[in-house]
């Protein structure tokens, strides 16, 4: 099952919304609405614990039900009319976001490795640098991969998913 959840930002505290089912109702044009969207079904989801030492997992990609999932997606989030779409440099959340974000190709994405697992020691966790990314079969069959211009908050040359495990960035 795939979660949404959103915060109302601009008010004095943010309001945090119970997981819903449906669609959102649309925002005011004065405040701002934050959608978190998880990824959907991944292969280490379906292993389990057991991906997290086995480095065929690094990196995993969506299942069928996970592409399934991330397709279903796309009834809700055309409602949201979305000035920005940002999400983690892990190819199962680049999968879900290609196929839930299908038709906003007018709006900016960011990739931002701040947005990924707190768990980088686990295979799954552990992403690709881009120019890997930029290569991959799988990502350049989708036409929001390739048709987008997408930026980039950090630098994906490096070893970014060290970076959200990093616990000196949050103090």
């Amino acid at each position: 099952m795939m979660i949404l959840t959103s915060i109302e930002v601009g008010k004095s505290e943010p309001v945090v919304t119970e997981p819903v089912a449906g669609p959102p109702t649309a925002a005011e044009p004065t405040k701002k609405v934050v959608w978190f969207v998880r990824h959907g079904q991944s292969t280490a989801n379906v292993v389990g614990h057991g991906a997290h030492t086995d480095p065929t997992h690094r990196d995993a990609l969506l299942t069928d039900l996970g592409i399934a999932q991330a397709t279903s997606l796309q009834e809700v989030v055309h409602t949201w009319h979305p000035d920005h779409i940002i999400i983690s440099p892990l190819r199962r959340a680049i999968q879900t976001a290609c196929y839930a974000f299908s038709n906003a190709d007018t709006v900016p994405w960011t990739v931002n490795p701040l947005c990924t697992e707190k768990w980088s020691e686990c295979e799954e966790n552990k992403g690709h640098r881009l120019s890997v990314l930029r290569q991959d079969v799988t990502l350049l069959e989708l036409p929001m991969f390739t048709g987008n211009q997408w930026s980039t908050s950090h630098d994906l040359e490096c070893e970014w998913w060290m970076i959200a495990n990093d616990k000196s960035r949050y103090k």
